[in-house]
């Protein structure tokens, strides 16, 4: 299941209170994919640091970065003062032909109000799964936020018990999701859907028709 509402912002507030920085990794959840620009945004909690890449380029090119807060900066800062050097850096950091796809990339972003963008196809994603798999018998759970979803696979929907890791369900719903022409990353029982932004509504009907169809050779397979 998804966390708790005010999860993240006790997890912060603790974490504070005995002085240990939050990192939050946004690498899948950044810019826009939770429907706002972070995923923390949506959680509703202020990371100390943040590492962010595949969306920050789009994909077009190979970038990543460290974010850190002005608090964790200064502290740096001042260390590195006093000693006369920061010996640290990535290997081609500000690369000017990726930073310039990034910069344009982030400017693309904007004009399509990506977050906004995410919240409206990702609620026709959710009703598109419910009024397809929600009552599946191999679905325990559909879970996400914003245009991400995750869709649990289980052997009993009443109890929740989990398949046996040895058939390997997640995989073989995977498999038949790409003989019905759909793209799905599974994460052992767990079938993973992150979309493009580009994404129609009928192609969005046509995801969750397809995982359905897919659902249903498994299941066949399985003898269930």
């Amino acid at each position: 299941m998804t966390a708790p509402a005010d999860y993240f912002p006790r997890i912060r507030e603790r974490l504070a209170r005995h002085g240990i920085l939050l990192l939050a990794d946004e690498v899948v959840s950044d810019f826009g994919c939770c429907g706002h620009w972070l995923r923390s945004q949506t959680y509703g909690f202020v990371p100390d640091m943040m590492s962010i890449a595949k969306d920050l380029p789009s994909g077009y090119m190979p970038i990543a970065a460290a974010v850190i807060g002005d608090h964790a900066y200064q502290t740096i800062a001042d260390e590195a003062d006093r000693i006369g050097v920061f010996g640290h850096g990535f290997a081609y950091s500000a690369h000017p032909l990726t930073a310039a796809v990034v910069a344009e990339v982030l400017s693309t972003y904007r004009e399509m109000d990506i977050p906004g963008r995410a919240q409206i196809l990702g609620r026709h994603l959710f009703d598109a799964l419910g009024a397809s798999i929600a009552s599946h018998e191999m679905v325990g759970e559909m879970r996400g936020a914003g245009f991400l979803a995750g869709i649990e696979l289980v052997a009993d929907t009443a109890s929740r018990t989990p398949f046996d890791p040895a058939l390997k369900v997640g995989a073989l719903v995977g498999r038949r999701c790409r003989a019905h022409g759909i793209m799905i990353r599974n994460m052992g029982d767990v079938i993973s859907i992150c979309p493009p932004f580009v994404m129609t509504p009928d192609e969005i009907d046509q995801l969750a028709g397809g995982i359905a169809a897919a659902l249903e050779d498994a299941r066949s397979e399985l003898g269930k």
